[in-house]
């Protein structure tokens, strides 16, 4: 294993002084996984993102689903020993080295604040959790395993207590509203996010929005046996908390309120400035998340010292709200982990440093709100604890991946007769069990998880995995939920579940293309997309074009910028109204 010993500290970017930084990645592929287990070092050979690496997946998917067309490209697709080359080697070290990498995988190496260089100049580079002496302890690259496969928050705080329910989770999807207190705690989110939005506390702006909560709700509140009066009486006993809320950290003449640091981190000022968004879609491809921030605003803050003394200055950022609305009120792990993320994604979006109040600061509120009272805890996480995240983000993707990948079918080539319609044989074979992580080995989590039902399902149809569980006190389950289905159901929901899974490959959207691939070459290619173009001075809000006289527009002007290389009228391409 080539270890680089004369490496300590990887190599910084040429702009990495300035005062206010953007996220910088590079996109590779994997050629070659090497262990030392005497150095814990997991080596990876890496080679450069090209986008014939497109084609080649395309050309995977064609001869799996569609033979015809993947025998015009048979050689792309054999799977075929690849001689050992690449472009330089990432030495992964710590809890980098748990990384499941494997030849052939796609991966990103980030620089969240783009103050080191990604590219393959750089190469090598060791990535470690935590910086070893000698080394540079602001290094924040993170290695992004799977970055196509967008991992929601959610998903990876709930890994923490069992893996396994988070891919069950990915792979079924949850309303999260089978029970009573789910249902009032996401009405109880829609009425926070939209007081915040349109800064109104008032008993009589709640009451209205209430009801037309209740009323989008009325399906599941039926189907919970809960009377409308019922569920608007249960919501508005939040309302004098959110009105507390609003009154310390929001109209409080820019004094604010304080963050509880709970030992963790100090004690800090906090005032809400303005509200950015509500519910916010936050998308990170260079990390492989996605997910929903339910508050999004700009507020100034400031570090509460022991003594009670404060820092100089006051620093003003883009900071993320998220709302748990339970009756426990102590900071979990869990939604550390989940606002930890959110954070992240902010700091990529809107860049780190300070500059104008526009860039994203390293703190978030936990906010615990309920009748009894409310709780605004700091979230802060250092980049240690975001390489974890990152790590276990890795990990579930891993699962997800493996849990969903085309299982039970052969392609083979047939060298002597290599014609188009005959050298390329696809064969299903009898469905394998789905590869899911292990059962947890106590049932006290499991008795009462939402999904017990389709993951106990799961066990059966795996007879080894059906004797490990029931060794571990899973039997109970396994017969309540299983007990009644013959062999042949149990083949039949192997078969059912298979094809969801082939289904979903052969329609998988290659989004990175979108992203990956010039917007010219996309523009000439799928008539779809439009390059070139320059936004206009935004101009002012208005109402009533065409909708509800309630509703807000803003008009959006764009132009093709001059010196274009397209020459395409953008009334030709197929944009169309509604879309």
């Amino acid at each position: 294993l080539p270890l680089p010993n004369d490496k300590v500290c990887n190599s910084r970017s040429l702009n990495h002084e300035k005062t206010q930084s953007s996220a910088s990645f590079s996109r590779y592929q994997i050629i070659t996984v090497r262990d030392d287990i005497a150095s814990y070092t997991k080596a990876l050979l890496v080679k450069s993102w090209t986008n014939e690496m497109l084609a080649t997946e395309e050309s995977r998917k064609d001869a799996l689903h569609r033979p015809g067309a993947g025998n015009r490209n048979r050689v792309s697709i054999q799977s075929t020993e690849k001689e050992e080359y690449g472009d330089g080697w990432i030495f992964l070290r710590g809890e980098w080295y748990y990384t499941p990498a494997q030849p052939k995988d796609f991966i990103h190496l980030c620089s969240v604040s783009g103050k080191y260089q990604t590219d393959f100049e750089a190469l090598p580079v060791i990535l470690h959790t935590c910086a070893p002496s000698g080394s540079d302890e602001e290094d924040d690259l993170i290695l992004v395993l799977h970055p196509d496969m967008l991992v929601p928050p959610t998903t990876i705080s709930e890994a923490i207590s069992c893996s396994r329910r988070a891919v069950l989770r990915s792979r079924l999807g949850s309303s999260g509203l089978n029970s009573t207190a789910a249902l009032y705690g996401i009405m109880r989110h829609s009425l926070f996010e939209l007081c915040m939005r349109e800064n109104n506390f008032t008993p009589e702006f709640a009451e209205e929005m209430i009801f037309s909560i209740v009323r989008k709700a009325s399906e599941n509140l039926v189907s919970l046996g809960i009377k409308d009066k019922e569920a608007r009486n249960e919501v508005i006993r939040v309302l004098p908390q959110l009105q507390k809320f609003h009154s310390d950290f929001m109209h409080s003449k820019g004094k604010g309120a304080k963050l509880n640091g709970n030992g963790i981190h100090n004690d800090m000022d906090f005032c809400v400035d303005s509200v950015e968004g509500a519910e916010e879609d936050l998308w990170s491809h260079e990390l492989g998340l996605k997910g929903n921030l339910d508050v999004t605003v700009k507020a100034t803050t400031q570090e509460i010292y022991p003594r009670g003394s404060k820092e100089e200055g006051k620093d003003k950022g883009v900071i993320g709200i998220e709302l748990k609305t339970g009756h426990n009120q102590q900071p979990q792990s869990a939604h550390i982990a989940q606002l930890a993320l959110y954070i992240l994604m902010l700091s990529i979006r809107y860049g780190m440093g300070s500059h104008s109040g526009e860039h994203a600061s390293q703190t978030g509120m936990l906010l615990y709100l309920n009748p009894q009272g409310l709780s605004a805890n700091r979230v802060s996480p250092m980049i240690n604890e975001w390489k974890s995240l990152i790590g276990q983000r890795n990990a579930i993707a891993y699962a997800i991946k493996n849990a969903s990948g085309v299982r039970g079918v052969t392609i083979s080539y047939d060298e002597e007769n290599a014609s188009p319609e005959n050298s390329l044989t696809v064969s299903i074979n009898e469905a394998p069990p789905t590869n899911l992580p292990d059962v947890l080995p106590a049932t006290q989590q499991c008795n009462h998880c939402y999904v017990n039902r389709e993951c106990m399902l799961y066990a059966a149809s795996n007879t080894e995995e059906s004797s490990k569980t029931t060794k571990l006190s899973h039997a109970k389950l396994i017969s309540h939920f299983c007990g009644h289905l013959e062999q042949q159901d149990i083949q039949y929901f192997l078969d059912w579940d298979r094809l969801i899974d082939l289904e979903a490959d052969a329609t998988a959207k290659a989004t990175s293309a979108l992203w990956l691939t010039p917007s010219l070459e996309l523009e000439l290619k799928t008539g779809r997309t439009i390059s070139s173009l320059v936004l206009e001075v935004p101009v002012s809000r208005f109402t009533s074009m065409g909708g509800d006289e309630n509703s807000e527009w803003v008009p959006i002007i764009l132009k093709r910028a001059s010196g274009s290389e397209s020459k395409t009228e953008l009334s030709r391409l197929s944009v169309e109204q509604g879309n």
